[in-house]
């Protein structure tokens, strides 16, 4: 029994060392010994037709900016479509639609349809306005996300390659605050944008774009399933799925307000953290193809993660058993900081209260509950996921 805890601690304890730290020094160090270079579109006239794919529900308050910096983009008018598909909103998000539906493709649903199904109704309706075998790109992004006038040709540019299916953007967020979890969740967001951008050189396999702003080839488009949460990764999946590549281009800079109240982001990474295990057992048989070069990439960038609460369950009880089985200073030290660190939203909850910012503990307090979040998200999914509608996260 004590060689099974101890194998069970040291597995667990190295996956989350792995996934947080050892892969991405690995993909540092590599992307600078090998660092594949990427054929571009330098001709302004060769650039590909773009539709634009825009699901809405309930955001007239960023609607108006939002359109604004579509106008201000800095690409070619004529090779730029706008499907725009409002979700049952029952604010202003129609109303300000209204007022621009002679310069774009504007949908209404009456009932909610889900954001996979408005997707795909967007996507059907671009792809039909353009002949078989047209190079066209489909940009997918979110209202809340602004997009720097060279955003877009900076996405495009990329797709001179015929096998570059899908290019994310580099999210840059606004509105940082550091006295709430703004702050660590826009740091955690700059260490992601690096950390694909790594991938992206290393072999042109970035796992998982953004998903507030991202250019596919409409080729490589797959009908994303009703019921599924994370429509992002599942498509990015499906362009590995059929040889495709996907990077980061840091140069394609977007912007998006961070969330500043804590139950916002814990109820937008449960909606996650469920949506995260779809798309692992929907690709479980691409995956688990004998010496698949991608899987070392996607279990250890994503799937070891979406388990970092499960894994760390597993190294406190393990713990646990073996200071019972036979007593050991080193076991019960790390015990007790276990236990302090589960403490530590208590910590920042007092914190808060005496208008005092200590940024290791808010940064720990943010990682603490977004792994809580990630947990619930995968009891939720094995509860059954009984509705893709989303809300979207408050804006200010």
């Amino acid at each position: 029994m004590k060689l099974l805890l101890l194998v069970i601690l040291i597995i667990s304890f190295t996956l989350i060392l792995h996934t947080y730290l050892l892969y991405p020094l690995i993909c540092f160090v590599w992307s600078k010994i090998k660092s594949i270079p990427n054929n571009i579109h330098s001709d302004i006239n060769a650039l590909p037709f773009v539709s634009f794919i825009m699901p809405l529900h309930n955001e007239e308050k960023v609607l108006r900016q939002k359109i604004e910096s579509l106008i201000n983009l800095n690409y070619p008018t004529h090779k730029i479509k706008w499907y725009f598909g409002s979700d049952a909103s029952t604010d202003q998000t129609n109303a300000i639609l209204s007022t621009w539906e002679d310069r774009q493709h504007v949908f209404y649903k009456n009932t909610r349809t889900g954001k996979p199904g408005m997707v795909n109704f967007l996507v059907e309706k671009a792809i039909a306005n353009y002949a078989a075998g047209a190079e066209h790109i489909l940009l997918f992004t979110d209202a809340s996300v602004m997009l720097d006038s060279d955003c877009l040709i900076n996405l495009v540019k990329h797709f001179k390659n015929p096998d570059m299916g899908l290019v994310d953007a580099n999210m840059i967020n606004k509105g940082v605050n550091k006295n709430n979890i703004s702050a660590a969740e826009s740091r955690y967001v700059s260490l992601e944008v690096k950390l694909k951008h790594w991938e992206s050189k290393i072999n042109r396999k970035m796992i998982g774009p953004f998903g507030g702003c991202f250019a596919l080839r409409s080729d490589f488009f797959s009908p994303i399933p009703n019921n599924f949460l994370v429509d992002d990764f599942y498509l990015c999946m499906e362009v590995f799925r059929k040889g495709g590549h996907a990077i980061n281009a840091l140069d394609a800079i977007s912007y998006e307000s961070v969330s500043e109240e804590i139950q916002e982001e814990f109820r937008r990474k449960v909606r996650i953290g469920a949506g995260n295990l779809q798309n692992m057992v929907y690709f479980h048989s691409f995956l688990s193809k004998p010496f698949l070069p991608i899987s070392f990439f996607i279990y250890s960038h994503k799937v070891i993660r979406w388990f970092v609460p499960v894994l760390a369950i597993l190294v406190f009880l393990t713990l646990t058993g073996l200071s019972m089985i036979e007593p050991n200073p080193y076991f019960l030290i790390l015990l007790v900081l276990i236990f302090a660190t589960a403490g530590i939203p208590l910590v920042e909850f007092l914190l808060n209260k005496l208008k005092i910012v200590v940024l290791p503990v808010k940064n720990l307090n943010y990682f603490i509950w977004m792994n809580l979040a990630l947990l619930k998200g995968i009891i939720n999914y094995y509860k059954g996921i009984k509705t893709n509608v989303w809300q979207p996260t408050k804006r200010y």
